[in-house]
């Protein structure tokens, strides 16, 4: 059985049996490499720290040296298929802390950089590094790189990098002065928080009683501004709005970083362990006094004051077409990636209610492809996963806007299915030909179960 936490991974390392490392998915904690880090260059060594810091300005992890990874259409992330143990000989551990010593500052808290023998060969064996949740009176960690001096000029250039879900990605310089700038005000920041935030909710509040007549062209806007946020202006992309159709407050929007409605943003529900849920990986930011909003290139989930939730992420094969392996002939949509987002994104709108003042009589969730490419053409294969490509149909257009309602008391996991039936009619498709449903009451809707099964 696959590892699912931090913990278990160690364990395993530990134990010496690595086999039992297979089918483990990487994430926003774990990550491998199917070889030792060489460290012979510069560029080497700062691909090193590179990895080391975006773990430890996230929320630490474990970075396996000795195991290969592929894509698994399954799951969000790539998956350990085999281990490539290693003499001892061939790493310098001294080496790897002396890199991190010199190319990250602050110096990082208590990590470890360990060689495990494997019970099978004990010649052989791999290497975890541990990176433990940093103080954050340390972050954020910096990598330096020299440039070279000469007559004119000797400067230091620096990067910061955090891990997002699966990748460590730089960050802008609009981001890192961001992060500079609130550091050098934080003591102010802090003294003044709550009545900051106080005075913010009161005028957010008073924003949710616009005029809604035009609530879809506000919306079209916002969706508009989030692909900006995220980068996907000129990429495939894949959104979800849920808009209430009355004007109604979100209670405790802006009230912490740690209020419940935050942590519901920062980590919304999930349903399995390496599933395409709609968790974007970073804390989730005040904007304008507006929103909250969580977002990383390729990927965006915001809350705004007025009801509005907005998911964001590619339509191509960095999400929800995970797996497609000839790009050059076709771009296949996930039917995984598809149905699991669409419910969890659903199904965080039900969990979101009681913060929803008054609650909602109803609400118009959108689905929506932008971007696509004709050449070559998207398709959408019926059924689950491993399906033959003359079963497949293609889309019709570049983009598509779909619609559904609710009313009364309702039920995720059927407005889930209502939303995503209107992609596969698109794509020409039947009802019947929609996987990982089921029938209850008389009603068709997205089964919880089956997607849960996917990995067992």
């Amino acid at each position: 059985m696959p590892a699912t936490s931090l913990k278990e991974v160690l364990s395993i390392v530990q134990s010496g049996h690595f086999e039992n490392l297979v089918g483990t998915v990487e994430n926003d904690w774990f990550e491998c490499k199917g070889a030792p880090y060489i460290l012979a260059n510069r560029n080497d060594k700062q691909e090193f720290a590179k990895d080391i810091s975006g773990f430890a300005n996230a929320n630490g992890g474990i970075v396996l040296l000795g195991a290969e990874t592929k894509i698994n259409d399954m799951h969000r992330g790539e998956e350990i298929f085999r281990i490539r143990s290693f003499s001892e000989s061939l790493v310098d551990i001294e080496q790897y802390f002396d890199v991190l010593k010199s190319w990250i500052y602050p110096s990082l808290y208590r990590i470890e950089i360990e060689w495990y023998a494997s019970v099978e060969e004990p010649t052989r064996g791999i290497i975890a590094i541990h990176i433990p949740l940093q103080p954050g009176s340390r972050r954020p960690f910096l990598v330096n790189r020299f440039v070279e001096e000469t007559a004119r000029m000797n400067a230091v250039v620096f990067g910061y990098f955090e891990r997002v879900r699966d990748n460590t990605d730089p960050t802008s310089v609009e981001e890192i002065h961001r992060l500079l700038r609130d550091g050098l005000h934080y003591d102010t920041l802090s003294a003044n928080l709550g009545a900051s935030e106080e005075r913010i909710i009161k005028q957010s509040v008073d924003l949710s009683i616009e005029d809604t007549s035009d609530s879809s062209e506000i919306t079209r806007e916002r969706v508009e501004a989030a692909i900006s946020a995220a980068r996907l202006e000129s990429r495939p992309a894949y959104v979800l709005t849920a808009v209430p159709t009355a004007a109604v407050a979100v209670s405790g929007l802006f009230e912490s970083r740690s209020s419940p409605i935050t942590q519901l943003l920062e980590r919304p529900p999930e349903i399995r362990y390496g599933g395409f849920d709609i968790t974007v990986g970073v804390h989730p930011q005040i904007v304008e006094g507006r929103l909250r909003r969580a977002v990383t290139e390729g990927r965006d989930l915001e809350l705004w004051i007025d009801g509005t939730l907005i998911f964001i992420a590619p339509a191509d094969r960095d999400f929800l077409s995970w797996g497609s392996y000839n790009p050059q002939s076709y771009l296949r949509i996930n039917q995984i990636a598809l149905i699991e987002s669409a419910y969890l994104f659903v199904n965080l709108y039900k969990v979101l209610q009681p913060y929803l003042t008054p609650t909602p009589a109803s609400t118009i969730f959108t689905i929506e492809l932008r971007n696509m490419p004709t050449e070559p053409p998207v398709v959408l294969y019926p059924g689950a996963m491993g399906g033959y490509m003359f079963d497949a149909n293609v889309a019709p257009d570049s983009k598509v806007l779909e619609e559904a309602s609710t009313s009364g008391d309702w039920e995720p996991a059927e407005v889930a299915f209502d939303l995503v039936k209107r992609i596969y009619h698109w794509f020409g498709f039947d009802e019947d030909d929609i996987p990982y449903t089921e029938e209850v009451h008389g009603r068709r809707q997205i089964s919880e179960q089956k997607l849960r099964e996917i990995t067992q």
